[in-house]
């Protein structure tokens, strides 16, 4: 096809002097993205399109003679329900619903593409400071969204100082709730249901052990070496303390954080 050195758009004409313009103009036409007669007019059938800047405003030039189209979207649990976030500053692209799909978040889009290059669902700031990923399963005409947290370990070094509990070098946020007969109790960070965590002791003193265990707080238990319980505060006891959380698949229902986004971007070839 000639070099293209003027351009009719409905009356409009435009000089294509810029070399890459007129390659991307070239690349359209030939690529049947947008039609235009042997006059440079626009062609019946082609896109109505009033300025250049509007001819490629919602197209993807990328491989001679195919054609993209583009999903965005930003989406939320709201009170139970999944939604797009549309407002002043949010917007959508290519998508027409969003529902949940068993144990998944579905969103279908308002076209079918001939094939999927790439779609991406990224947590955002609150999901990813939860631990909280997302993935996904994409078809021609929607994407299927799966939940999981990611392996999560808290854990501190705590000892008595004669007069309060102190808590070192943690990982996660941890703290001393109290302490009872021989039993001390702690507050942390959610790891979940499962009872998997650890306790070892410092300075050979006493021989702590884990004892009724939470999401959300764990006990230990302090004995001497006689197997007697140790219900008397003093220096030695000194412990090691660490819970773990593992990978867990989750649904769509668990995970409804105030203000948090799932972003999610795809790009499609079609006809």
């Amino acid at each position: 096809m000639a070099d293209i050195t003027k351009l009719n758009i409905n009356g409009n004409e435009y000089n294509i002097k810029d070399e890459e313009a007129a390659n991307k103009v070239i690349n359209a036409v030939e690529g049947n993205i947008v039609k235009f007669d042997a006059d440079g007019n626009l062609a019946d059938g082609g896109k109505s399109v009033t300025t250049i800047d509007n001819l490629f405003a919602t197209r993807v030039i990328g491989d001679t003679n195919k054609k993209y189209k583009i999903v965005a979207c930003v989406i939320r649990n709201n009170a139970g329900t999944w939604e797009f976030i549309e407002n002043s500053s949010h917007s959508k692209t290519g998508v027409s619903s969003i529902a949940i799909n068993g144990s998944d978040i579905k969103i279908t889009f308002d076209f079918i593409a001939t094939k999927v290059i790439s779609f991406i669902a990224a947590p955002d700031e609150v999901y990813v400071k939860a631990g909280i990923g997302f993935g996904a399963s994409v078809a021609v005409d929607n994407a299927i969204i799966s939940i999981s947290t990611t392996p999560k370990i808290i854990g501190a070094y705590i000892s008595y100082n004669g007069t309060d509990w102190v808590v070192s070098n943690a990982n996660g946020n941890i703290s001393v709730t109290g302490f009872a007969s021989n039993i001390l109790s702690l507050s942390h960070d959610s790891v979940g249901s499962e009872i998997i965590g650890h306790v070892t002791g410092r300075g050979g003193n006493y021989i702590p052990q884990l004892g009724s265990c939470g999401a959300t707080t764990s006990q230990v238990t302090f004995y001497k070496f006689d197997g007697t319980a140790e219900t008397v505060l003093n220096t030695n006891m000194k412990i090691f303390f660490s819970r773990t959380r593992k990978q867990t698949t989750l649904t769509p229902a668990d995970i409804e954080l105030v203000s948090s986004n799932i972003w999610c971007y795809g790009i499609f070839e079609v006809e």
